[in-house]
């Protein structure tokens, strides 16, 4: 199942990764989504040696 982003379900507003989410933009979500985006937050200002592009997703 594909979900729009938040600016699609939401477009009152611009949405950008450093603001934070609203309660009512977190009802749409489910936990899991929730749980993902709080762990994958941690991750926001590593630095990769390796960055994978397009073709590696597409390979994937």
């Amino acid at each position: 199942m594909r979900l729009a982003p938040l600016e699609k379900i939401h477009p009152r507003k611009e949405v950008h990764s450093h603001e934070k989410i609203s309660i009512r933009d977190l009802d749409l979500l489910t936990i899991g989504m929730v749980n993902d985006m709080y762990a994958e937050s941690s991750n926001d200002g590593a630095d990769y040696s390796v960055i994978a592009g397009q073709d590696d997703f597409d390979s994937f």
